[in-house]
């Protein structure tokens, strides 16, 4: 079933993608967790290595764009980070797949190209959020095998919320640099395995902040600036 979502959610994105003015590329980058076995934000003890590919269709208007990504890494979290909570001794690790599409805007782009067909490079900040799916598989250390949240049945499939800003910058006419952070709010408190044993309240989150390096390609008549 989780094969299938993921193959729906990620041809979802690319029909959307089917546009004269393209770019494909690949981010690497760090991932983190949030949830119930951490106290901070960014936990350098449980920080993981993160990579990804994305497509992207950019609108005549320069200012926007629509992008289907995907994102894997791995998160982690152990309360033997912390004083306070050594004695609770949980931990656990789960595997992260992200598949989604978000909308892009750039409010300060601007075309790149004049009308002599000059290019004309920029530096851009961005925000984006959309809608995708995150595919977990936690594995917990610490649960008595009675325990609520060893016996509870778990989604490992969910509805998330991704959100980023960055800033990115133009090298040439087809290759661009952005410095990019996400942050995804898949609707579960099991991200980590863990709800009843720790807080239920609280819905868990996971971060990314990387590179991504990008191609860009395709038809450029429509994004030359008129005088």
């Amino acid at each position: 079933m989780n094969k299938i979502l993921f193959t729906l959610c990620f041809c979802f994105c690319l029909s959307h993608l089917s546009s004269a003015q393209m770019s494909a590329g690949f981010s690497l980058g760090f991932m983190n967790y949030h949830g119930d076995l951490t106290q901070r934000y960014i936990d350098h003890k449980e920080v993981n290595i993160s990579y990804g590919v994305f497509v992207a269709k950019r609108y005549a208007n320069p200012k926007l764009s629509l992008k289907g990504h995907l994102q894997l890494g791995t998160i982690s979290g152990n309360d033997a980070n912390y004083i306070s909570r050594a004695n609770r001794g949980l931990k656990f690790t789960s595997p992260i797949t992200f598949v989604g599409t978000a909308l892009e805007y750039a409010p300060l782009a601007r075309k790149n190209f004049n009308s002599e067909g000059e290019f004309i490079p920029q530096t851009n900040i961005f925000a984006s959020a959309g809608f995708g799916f995150t595919f977990f598989n936690p594995k917990v250390q610490g649960l008595d095998d009675k325990a609520p949240d060893r016996i509870a049945e778990i989604s490992k499939t969910m509805f998330t919320i991704p959100l980023s800003i960055g800033i990115r910058f133009d090298m040439s006419q087809e290759w661009t640099l952005a410095l990019e952070g996400k942050y995804f709010m898949p609707f579960t408190d099991y991200l980590d395995g863990i709800s009843a044993a720790a807080s239920p309240a609280n819905s868990d989150k996971y971060l990314f902040f990387g590179l991504s390096l990008a191609r860009k390609w395709g038809d450029m008549k429509g994004v030359r600036m008129k005088r």
